[in-house]
């Protein structure tokens, strides 16, 4: 059996958990950027904060660059959620 832990709130398996890890280590101009328009839209340090690890977490999903993704496997990567996470489409 596989053993999960805890990363960002949730249960993951310890390769996902791996691949978080080294996303977080880097720090790409469009990381900056993103992060950068958050603040200027005034968002609170909490909400930057889950959004980045929202973001880092689907990079993850899909190991390619945010801006190498396809508006196909954004639509795939939110019906994933909704069945394997059972969240809701909102």
């Amino acid at each position: 059996m596989r053993r999960r832990t805890k990363c960002y709130g949730r249960a993951v398996k310890k390769e996902e958990r791996l691949r978080l890890e080294r996303l977080l280590a880097g720090y790409t101009p469009l990381r900056k950027l993103y992060l950068e328009n958050l603040r200027l839209h005034s968002y609170s340090e909490g909400t930057i904060k889950r959004y980045y690890r929202a973001v880092l977490s689907f990079v993850a999903h899909f190991w390619l660059s945010p801006g190498k993704v396809t508006d196909e496997q954004i639509r795939y990567y939110f019906e994933h959620l909704r069945k394997a996470r059972a969240l809701s489409n909102t």
